[in-house]
């Protein structure tokens, strides 16, 4: 069979080359064009992840994976993102946005992963993973619960009360404080390879009378 499917390709060229063979004098003296030769792809040694002073795992790599007894989770996109956001007097820090891919995940987790979204466990699981610091610069006791909503360009609009991390950001921030908060939001079958997302932060209010100072703000980052 392979000597076939060679002559009949065999033929094929032969038959492309005879047909160019059949202009003028000046058609088949052209000047052969000269190629550079190729160059060498630039590669990236992905590095092994560090671990924080708590010991966790800190992926910022893409490439990078690290495994547990839930899971294994390897970075599939990340952005290095470092900026403020106002909502006065409430001033948020988004340190960085990265996507992370789940496999071999433990019984435990995917119901876990069931029980907290609206999603099915279906592996390779997909999630969006959101890290930021925020501060209260007043005085007075601000009311604000953080992330409300992030949309992303595949049409898909994402619950942070969904997150699958589990944060102890209060949403009753007292005066000149700062607190961490992040967030895991568990990315739809056919919509994980997401390229833009939006953020929309809540609106900061008063902590005694429940009055808005600043309304929502949105923020929206490329991530390739």
């Amino acid at each position: 069979m392979k000597k076939i499917l060679s002559s009949i390709i065999g033929s094929g060229v032969l038959m492309l080359l005879l047909s160019g063979c059949g202009g003028s004098e000046e058609s088949s003296n052209k000047a052969v064009e000269k190629k550079d030769p190729p160059k060498q792809a630039e590669q990236k040694k992905v590095e092994n992840p560090k671990t924080d002073e708590e010991g966790n795992v800190i992926l910022d790599q893409v490439g990078q994976k690290t495994k547990d007894a839930s899971a294994t989770a390897e970075l599939m996109k990340i952005k290095k993102v470092n900026e403020v956001v106002n909502i006065a007097p409430i001033k948020a820090t988004v340190h960085d946005i990265k996507v992370i891919k789940l496999t071999d995940i433990s019984d435990d987790m995917k119901q876990q992963i069931e029980y907290m979204t609206d999603k099915k466990a279906i592996e390779p699981v997909y999630y969006i993973q959101i890290s930021l610091t925020a501060e209260n610069t007043s005085d007075k006791n601000i009311a604000w619960n953080s992330l409300h909503r992030v949309v992303t360009d595949k049409g898909e609009q994402l619950d942070p009360n969904q997150s699958i991390l589990m944060s102890n950001f209060d949403t009753e921030f007292l005066g000149k404080v700062t607190q961490e908060d992040f967030y895991g939001m568990v990315l739809g079958k056919g919509k994980e390879d997401i390229h833009k997302v939006k953020l929309v932060f809540n609106s900061s209010a008063d902590n005694d009378t429940y009055e808005d100072i600043t309304p929502e703000q949105q923020v929206e980052y490329t991530l390739d």
